[in-house]
């Protein structure tokens, strides 16, 4: 294979970045509700993989599709590495954070035990919010295309620094 071919399968790709956007869905959805003490209101922006294709969704309408055929392969075979390498960090990151939050949900604490965890889900957060975004970056050169603003965390991390 040549040097400057890309090695990555397309499909496998697409599955790898349908799955790291789900994640983030899923963080964004319980940070804004634990911010919020209730339930969100869904992002008006939104990426589901149909069939092979990852459509980019705002207000309910298909605005753009990505095929595997439209990815950039070989920007993912310099990514992949760090991406892999984030997926490492996040993991556990994310378990821990899903389990404060459980904790804040389900026990009865004192008021110092309260604030000791609410500290430790910011800490946590924080750290997400940075590798989350930074994985993002990749997919958006992967994708070759911007993801809407629901993924860059905004409403749970603030402004992209």
């Amino acid at each position: 294979m040549a040097r400057d071919e890309p090695t990555g399968d397309p499909i496998k790709v697409m599955d790898i970045i349908a799955v790291g956007l789900g994640r983030v869905d899923h963080f964004d959805y319980n940070a804004r509700r634990y911010k919020l003490g209730r339930e969100p209101d869904p992002p008006s922006g939104k990426v589901e993989r149909v069939g092979p294709d990852l459509e980019i969704r705002h207000g309910g309408y298909t605005y753009q599709v990505v095929s595997p055929t439209d990815l950039n392969l070989n920007a993912w075979d310099e990514a992949k590495e760090s991406y892999y390498a984030l997926d490492r960090l996040i993991t556990p990151n994310l378990d821990y954070y899903n389990e404060l939050l459980a904790q804040l949900a389900t026990m009865t604490m004192s008021d110092d035990e309260r604030h000791r965890i609410e500290q430790r889900v910011e800490t946590v957060q924080k750290h997400l919010c940075e590798d989350f975004r930074e994985m993002v970056a990749l997919d958006q050169q992967v994708l070759q295309l911007g993801l809407p603003d629901h993924y860059w965390l905004v409403h749970v991390c603030g402004p992209p620094q």
